[in-house]
């Protein structure tokens, strides 16, 4: 499922008041938004700061750009928040060649489920990442936060590192 609107397009939806991971969505806002920017997340990647400075923050695949009509000011609001698109999206980061930023990762790693502990711990990771590859030169990809499109993925990305594992639930945790 993706955005049925396009740039220079003016779209009326409702957004919640609490745009966050453990906020309940019952508080909704109408928003009217002239279209400037339709990203997808799985193709251009979310810079890790974003995470770091608002990791509480309800993500999707599609992030939209555009003016807010309502306050006249610039704004995002991912498409997957709004009412009816509905869609709790898991994230993983992602080692891709700075070149080459529209390819796909080279490398993902890490599942991180829309909660308050996995965004936090998301979080603590990014620090503990850039605390270790600041001084380093010989980094050569750049990380990035995408979305995790599928379920089979996110088991292809948790048991990918357990020995024995193809997958099946009760297989694997037998072999861990």
């Amino acid at each position: 499922m993706h955005p049925e609107f396009s740039i220079g397009e003016i779209i009326t939806f409702d957004y919640p008041a609490y745009n966050t991971v453990d906020s309940r969505k019952n508080i909704w806002r109408t928003r009217t938004l002239l279209v400037s920017g339709i990203r997808d997340l799985a193709r251009k990647s979310l810079h890790p700061i974003t995470i770091q400075k608002r990791p509480m923050t309800a993500r999707g695949r599609w992030l939209i750009t555009g003016v807010c009509l309502d306050c006249m000011e610039e704004r995002s609001f991912y498409w997957e928040s709004m009412k009816g698109n509905f869609a709790a999206t898991w994230l993983t980061f992602g080692l891709y060649h700075p070149e080459r930023a529209e390819d796909a990762p080279v490398h993902q790693f890490g599942v991180f489920a829309p909660n308050k502990r996995d965004r936090l711990f998301m979080r603590d990771v990014l620090k503990v990442y850039y605390e270790e590859t600041e001084e380093r030169i010989d980094v050569d990809f750049t990380l990035g936060v995408f979305p995790v499109l599928s379920v089979s993925d996110v088991s292809d990305l948790v048991f990918s590192n357990v020995p024995n594992c193809t997958g099946e639930q009760d297989e694997c945790f037998k072999n861990t």
